[in-house]
């Protein structure tokens, strides 16, 4: 099976740095594709550098074989528009939940 993946539509995303003056304890931003939770695209949010990077794989791309997963075994993304959500909790301004969303386009080809 082969896979084409287009490109996401476009988004801004900024997570805050601080919130109320106060430094985040909680720098890990969790990735949900269609409403489903993905830990191995778990990633951490580097104040410093206002950038995230993944905590499995080699920081800067997910583990090849989990696209594989997610399309095929798991059936997570599907064929057509899929909506991927990037979540920050704070845990210093009353656990509140920044996030933005993408979506990216996919084509099996059998």
């Amino acid at each position: 099976m082969l896979y084409y993946i287009t490109g996401c539509s476009d988004f801004l995303c900024s997570f805050p740095n601080r919130t109320n003056g106060k430094k985040h304890n909680n720098n890990l931003v969790n990735v949900y594709i269609n409403g489903r939770i993905i830990p191995e695209l778990t990633m951490t949010f580097h104040e410093s550098k206002g950038q995230c990077r993944f905590l499995h794989g080699n920081a800067l791309r997910p583990d090849a074989s989990l696209l594989a997963r997610l399309i095929g075994l798991e059936n997570i993304l599907h064929s057509g528009k899929n909506l991927i959500r990037y979540v920050h909790e704070s845990t210093t301004d009353s656990n509140k939940r920044f996030y933005c969303e993408a979506y990216v386009f996919v084509m099996v080809i059998i």
